[in-house]
């Protein structure tokens, strides 16, 4: 939990959702991310992914990855 960073999910479909991480703080900030059994990153759109369950973002910025269901294959 961090007061000013918000995360949202935007389901694509049964198996995929867009996750929106934003830091709104004008310090760079760290997060625990915890994402539902069954599901992984797949992805990144914009910005980092998470690094051994953290995501870390600059000041006022944000991040943009694929969630999906099942194993992701590397």
């Amino acid at each position: 939990d961090h007061p000013y960073v918000r995360l949202t999910e935007h389901p694509m479909d049964e198996d995929h959702a867009y996750f929106f991480a934003i830091n709104y703080s004008g310090k760079p900030a760290q997060v625990k991310l915890t994402l539902q059994e069954g599901f992984a990153v797949s992805e990144s759109i914009y910005g980092p992914l998470p690094q051994n369950g953290y995501l870390a973002l600059k000041e006022c910025d944000g991040a943009l990855f694929i969630i999906r269901r099942g194993e992701v294959k590397k």
